[in-house]
């Protein structure tokens, strides 16, 4: 059992990686081969471009879409299309295909052995309690999937985010009962899913009504938690602000440029107004940072990602550090919780 429990994508990524070069083959091209064919999952593709070129024998695309609130309506989202993050989920499947793999771990059965079939579902982890799990603690995570206990079942399941989709696959293995549900919509379509599966699974295991919990209202009720303390961004990460507030060591200007970080990329940010600027639309999740100044070296900033509510768009907490040259020679972002605020440096790279 590991000691800490840290959710990463990347490591998903390090795994595609390690097989591609153990096997000298792409990772899609591996999954075909061992998984896909043998299960007879002909609808599913490792790429867009593969996608589009079944649509002679049939297989249409489904466009993926984000509630825009500024004119009130679904506006379609770009195509994902991200191979460095291959393994953390970009396959592209139907609900009855995906069925087939469901069905493949529920039963045990091949075109996997036994011992990898234990291993897959080996709790690896226990971690707390997420506002998004609606299953009671303890919880534990194994190999790509989650394991949790709801009255008297074990349920394996996981679900997926990505621009413009969302899913969730789940399993009762004692029951064999499980389901795969599929979506083309960012972020709403995973609370829909929550609220359908739940209902599902309640009915499945006969909960009391006076046990259920309405998981439309319960989820709308933490959105709405989530926006007033977005709302009072600043007094929440900055509780301690001076009155008045300390000046920049530099002029605004003077902070724009160029940042780096091996792992997260480049930003460059502009002026704009009082704001500085970076877009990051090129990049797997396409957002722009806007960081406005809190005091002194201390910056708020908004990460607005595209076609996102600007209510729900996380805002982090942020800092310069100024060299003894008088210049701004790094810069900070609070983007992983996990850490407990230990920020991620991107260094300057132009003067």
């Amino acid at each position: 059992m590991r000691s800490k429990y840290l959710y990463s994508s990347y490591m998903f990524s390090a795994v595609s990686y390690a097989i591609e070069e153990l096997t000298g083959t792409r990772l899609g091209d591996f999954m075909r081969e061992k998984i896909w064919f043998p299960l007879d999952m002909t609808r599913t593709y490792w790429t867009p471009q593969e996608a589009k070129a079944a649509a002679s024998s049939g297989t249409t695309l489904a466009h993926g879409y984000a509630w825009n609130a500024s004119i009130e309506k679904y506006t379609e989202e770009p195509m994902p299309d991200f191979p460095v993050v291959s393994g953390a989920g970009t396959i592209i499947s139907n609900v009855l295909d995906y069925t087939k793999w469901l069905r493949c771990m529920m039963t045990q059965s091949s075109s996997i052995s036994p011992a990898a079939h234990a291993t897959l579902i080996e709790p690896r982890i226990h971690y707390p309690q997420q506002a998004t799990n609606p299953f009671p603690s303890p919880h534990s995570y194994a190999l790509g999937w989650r394991i949790d206990s709801y009255r008297g079942q074990r349920v394996v399941w996981h679900t997926g985010s990505w621009t413009g989709y969302g899913s969730t696959m789940m399993y009762l293995p004692d029951l064999q009962w499980g389901l795969v549900l599929k979506a083309n919509t960012t972020g709403t379509s995973n609370c829909v899913q929550t609220a359908l599966y739940m209902h599902l699974v309640d009915d499945l295991l006969s909960t009391p009504v006076s046990d259920r919990i309405d998981w439309s209202v319960e989820l709308l009720q933490l959105r709405d938690r989530r926006r007033v303390d977005n709302g009072n961004a600043l007094g929440r990460l900055y509780p301690d602000l001076p009155c008045p507030v300390d000046p920049p060591l530099l002029s605004l200007g003077t902070y724009a440029g160029q940042y780096h970080h091996a792992g997260y990329g480049d930003m460059e940010f502009e002026l704009c107004g009082n704001a500085l600027v970076a877009s990051r639309l090129l990049y797997e999740v396409s957002m722009v940072i806007r960081m406005t100044h809190a005091t002194g070296e201390f910056w708020i900033a908004k990460l607005e990602i595209v076609n996102q509510d600007p209510r729900d768009q996380e805002i982090v907490r942020a800092r310069f550090q100024v060299t003894e040259y008088g210049i701004a020679g790094r810069v900070g972002l609070d983007l992983e919780p996990a850490l407990q605020g230990q920020m991620i440096w991107f260094e300057r790279i132009t003067p």
